[in-house]
This record gives structure tokens, sequence and C-alpha cells, in this order.
């Protein structure tokens, strides 16, 4: 089947939004479609949407509009909190592989990632050898370079880990020892095959943040493991978390700052924002019927 939908004009946008029914002053959604464009809003409009493309009587775009600040501002704190655990992450990460295999062993060693044998192995290097190179003017790659690159073609492990990107990160991670990870789930208080699930969990909110795609009632495609009852019951009571809703990300990152850095008041700032804007459904994030924001516990 051919595409046969054409360029529309902002006004003509307008038009089509309230010939099916939208509400709102005009002038106003028109300055909001020029620098939010139709189709970014059609997420947050689509559940007052009708089986014939019209909306439920009564939908006003202030509303759909307050959704989509709301998501932004959601974003930006949970970025703020994945920020500071993945600094941390690559900060125990790199402490603990080179305690263990010395500064440069994630690049000499094989042993020092065993699931990364051979030809995977290769691959790294050859990323890492990439990413040093495209950071080379970076002021303390160019200062190792050349006081140790006849010896070294790249930087030491706690060097290295500030190059790298987050998935670049976690595949080291996943690829580590044991002897690595159990310490590393431990400063972060989790399981390690928690952590890792986070990590993998976080790299991929982290891209829909950071790329500003809608976050507050998306159901996740990479779902967040649950912390283990037996040892962590009170995560299980008095309700069960839905770790792939936008409500199992945010327990999960107040479990992380509350471990990384308490004093940073991130959940207040969090149940600020929901105490800011009380016309969000909850359910949709996730939330227990019973609950509105985010307990301190």
């Amino acid at each position: 089947m051919r595409y046969d939908k054409s360029h529309l004009s902002i006004d003509d946008q307008v038009a089509r939004l309230t010939s099916r029914g939208m509400e709102g002053d005009p002038l106003v959604i028109a300055e909001r479609l020029s620098v939010a464009n139709y189709h970014r809003l059609t997420a947050y409009w689509h559940p007052f949407r009708l089986s014939d493309h019209s909306f439920v009587p009564g939908t006003d775009f202030e509303t759909v509009w307050r959704r989509y600040v709301f998501d932004r501002q959601l974003r930006l704190l949970v970025l703020d909190a994945i920020e500071r655990f993945e600094v941390a992450l690559r900060t125990q990460f790199s402490f603990h592989h080179s305690k263990l295999f010395g500064p440069f062993g994630y690049y000499d060693s094989p042993a020092s990632l065993p699931k990364l044998v051979g030809l995977k192995h290769a691959e790294l290097k050859a990323e890492i050898d990439h990413v040093v190179q495209r950071n080379a003017e970076e002021l303390y790659v160019r200062h190792f370079l050349q006081k140790y690159g006849d010896s070294h073609p790249v930087p030491p492990i706690w060097a290295t880990v500030e190059l790298i990107d987050f998935g670049k990160l976690m595949q080291m991670y996943q690829n580590a020892p044991k002897a690595i990870k159990k310490p590393l789930a431990e400063k972060f208080g989790v399981p390690d095959k928690v952590l890792g699930s986070w990590i993998l969990g976080l790299v991929s909110v982290r891209n829909i943040c950071a790329h500003h795609g809608r976050l507050w009632n998306r159901t996740l495609g990479v779902k967040l493991m649950e912390l283990p009852a037996d040892r962590f019951p009170d995560w299980h009571s008095p309700h069960k978390v839905d770790m792939g809703s936008a409500y199992g990300v945010i327990r999960a990152c107040h479990y992380l700052i509350r471990k990384i850095a308490p004093q940073s008041g991130w959940t207040d700032r969090v149940n600020e924002l929901l105490k800011q804007h009380p016309d969000i459904p909850r359910s949709e994030m996730g939330f227990p019927d019973d609950e509105n924001c985010i307990s301190q516990d």
C-alpha cells in the first residue's frame, strides 16, 4: 500500500484537530504545534480518540498539552537519576576491575571479561580503539597518549569508562566475572542479577528520555527485574510493583538514589511534580490505586 498522506500547514493541522472535536484556542494550538509537531503529540491525545478518529466530547488541547509537559519534566528527573547511577556504576566498575586485573586488563586480558571470548573481545578492543581516537583531543586522553602511547594504545580503565557510552559499559558489566559483579551489586544494595537487569532496563529508559520519547504511560519493552520477595519483602508489600511501567522505573531510581545520593532530594522533586499535576492518571503510570506519590521508605 502506498502512503498517500501529504504535508499539512500548521493551520491545516489545527483545522483537522478541531474538525475532529478537539477544543481549545486555535491560536494557542497553532503555537504549540509549531514547537512540538503533530506526530509527537499524537501519543498524548491518543487516549482521547474514538474509533472514527474523532475525540471524546470535551477533550481540550490544554489537557493534552499538560500531559506532554508533565512527561517532559518527568523525563528530566529520570535522566538525572540515571546519570547519577551511571556515573557511580562507571566508578565502581573501574575500581573493582582494576583491583583484580590491573589498569589495562580490560584491554589486554580476555580473561578479565570471560564471557567475551575470541572475536568478541577483539571487537570490544576495536570499539575502544575507535572511541579513544575519536576523543584523542580530549585533554587527558591527549596527555596520556603523548606520555604513554608508545607502550599503551588506550588509557587505563578508570579513564576509558569515562569515554564509552552507557550501552558499552553495560556490555562490559554483563561479561565481567562474578568476582566483580558481586561487590558492585552489594554497593547498590541489590542482587547481581537484579543489578544486571536494572542496568539493561535503565539503558533503554535513558535512550527513551534522551530522544524525548514518551515515558509517563509507556509499557517498557525491556522490563526491570523485581527485587526478590524473600530478601526484600517491603518491595512487594502492600502492592506488587509493575517493573515495566513508569512507576517501576521511578521506584528503581528511588531505590538507587537512596544508595548513591540520599541527600539529593530526588524523590521529593518527583513527588512535587506529581503534586503539581493531579490530573495525570496515576494508574496509567503503573501506580497502585491508593498511591499518588513515591514513599520515602
